[in-house]
């Protein structure tokens, strides 16, 4: 049984559930119901994460104080005998065991809520840090921030192994993608790299560049990556100098970028300020954010796959910090005190949100059917793949795409029909390589084969997108199970193979 280190701290728990604010989009109602607002007797909360059962908050203040906020109960409980300078940036580790945090004297500490002892210090680091995680299996921490090194400590032993240089400015976001082995970095340099937590390399480096005027300077302002890791979100700061050089524009943005290609996917202009902290929800449907103007503070969620605000939250006080909690059912912002408010507050709502079968924004490769797959394991099921049929795009990617397809379902509950048999057939009925048959055909062919399914579909190329779709015909009643359809963003052919893999377990059940 985890032992109780903590002290109650001094603060009000209220639910207020008073306030619910509804938006309506394609996808059904969007809400956010208050739950809880806790008052901090500092300047103001610095940093805040969730732990991993989204059951707890951590947030740091201006005094250096930490408290632990049980989500249930509302209550918070600060770490005993612990004060220190203004907390800069803080996480839980994944299995809810450990905090790491920060603090403006440029320290960094290791906290084992399952010891007695307070927390521990990390050496090795320089510079005031601004961004502190560990890795999803808890074997590392990293921290970056103004002095331009990440800093890697080995867990529990809490050995330094590395200080990783590449950026030219402070760093402001950092995630570890432990399926890949790699570390993402973001900074104000404008940068995001790549890293290789093996060697402690950077394997890749990406120009953030997200300009809507030409010849415009641009600033990075904030950062977030995705919790699947496919998309960072970047705060961008566009400004200009006005025709006859009397005074400066500036334009707030949103933009949006592909980890693994490092291309810009889309800008969300129209912001009222600098966008200084944002939150992203799982599954990459919303991003929440400060968009509070001077007569004006307000919460704003913004719908990333339309560009839509969905929702319009008024609020007190402006906010310094903003987060999802990792399984999309709360929203936590720290609210800086106002007329109204004399104190910043933690506030807490609830999250009302039902996610599209098809999911959100998903980076350049999206799926835009359901997730649920067509045809599920079966005795005898045997499928034969034929060439996918092409609009606009090469009919030789019509056969590269029945050959990935083929291959993305080799792990499949599926029996395949050789290649070479379903070329054979095709050249006995006069029907060419490539192009999609009709669906008396498919039948047809189905049964020379010998099969119980036909998997075909279409490749469409619309100016630099690819529209990828596959449909499984039953063949002894011809009738077509379903559509499944990916819309490749910016692809060329050399994309393809990554779409037919996002799209066989839509197809197929594993």
């Amino acid at each position: 049984m985890e032992r109780k280190i903590l002290k109650t701290a001094s603060v009000f728990f209220a639910v207020l559930a008073v306030f619910s604010f509804i938006a309506n989009d394609a996808s059904g109602e969007t809400a956010l119901y208050l739950k809880f607002k806790l008052p901090d007797e500092t300047k103001g909360i610095t940093a805040l994460a969730f732990g991993p059962e989204s059951e707890k908050i951590v947030y740091g203040n201006e005094k250096g104080l930490v408290f632990i906020v049980d989500i249930a109960t509302g209550t918070a409980e600060s770490l005993p005998g612990w004060s220190g300078h203004r907390i800069t940036a803080i996480d839980y580790s994944g299995d809810g065991r450990q905090i790491a945090f920060a603090s403006k004297d440029k320290k960094i500490f290791l906290l084992d809520l399952q010891k007695k002892s307070g927390p521990v210090e990390l050496k090795g680091s320089k510079g005031r840090l601004d961004a502190v995680r560990f890795s999803a299996d808890g074997r590392y921490i990293a921290a970056a921030g103004e002095d331009k090194t990440i800093y890697i400590w080995e867990v529990p032993s809490m050995q330094f192994r590395s200080g990783l240089k590449g950026h030219k400015g402070g760093i402001l976001e950092l995630a570890f993608d432990d399926e890949s082995g790699l570390l993402i970095s973001i900074g104000r340099d404008k940068r995001m790299i790549i890293w290789d937590t093996a060697s402690m390399r950077s394997l890749r480096q990406v120009e953030l560049d997200a300009r809507t005027i030409s010849n415009s300077g641009i600033d990075v302002t904030s950062a977030k990556i995705s919790a699947d890791r496919t998309i960072a979100a970047a705060g961008i700061d566009e400004h200009i100098l006005e025709k006859g050089g009397r005074k400066m524009i500036f334009k707030y943005h949103l933009a949006f970028f592909d980890i693994a290609k490092g291309l810009l996917l889309k800008i969300l202009e129209d912001n009222e300020k600098k966008i200084e902290s944002i939150g992203l929800y799982p599954g990459n449907c919303y991003a929440a954010f400060d968009n509070s103007t001077l007569q004006k503070k307000r919460l704003a969620l913004r719908n990333i796959e339309s560009g839509s605000f969905d929702l319009d939250y008024p609020l007190g006080g402006g906010m310094s910090g903003i987060q999802f909690s990792p399984d999309g059912k709360w929203l936590a912002a720290a609210v800086q005190q106002s007329k109204d408010e004399k104190q910043p507050h933690l506030y807490l709502w609830e999250v009302e949100y039902e996610m599209p079968a098809s999911g959100c924004f998903s980076g350049r490769i999206r799926l835009n059917s359901a997730k649920e797959p067509l045809l599920y394991p079966g005795e005898n099921r045997i499928a034969a793949v034929l060439p996918f049929g092409t609009s606009g795009a090469d009919p030789e990617t019509g056969m590269a795409a029945a050959h990935f397809l083929e291959n993305a379902l080799a792990e499949s509950t599926l029996r395949l029909i050789e290649r070479a048999n379903i070329s054979d057939i095709l050249a006995e009925l006069k029907l060419q390589q490539s192009g999609m048959v009709d669906r008396e055909s498919a039948v047809e062919i189905g049964k020379l084969l010998g099969a119980t399914h036909i998997i075909t579909g279409n490749i469409d190329r619309a100016g630099t997108d690819l529209i990828v779709s596959a449909r499984i015909i039953d063949v002894s009643t011809g009738e077509i199970l379903g559509v499944k359809e990916v819309h490749c963003g910016q692809c060329g052919n050399d994309d393809l193979y990554d779409a037919i893999d996002r799209l066989a377990p839509a197809l197929v059940a594993f």
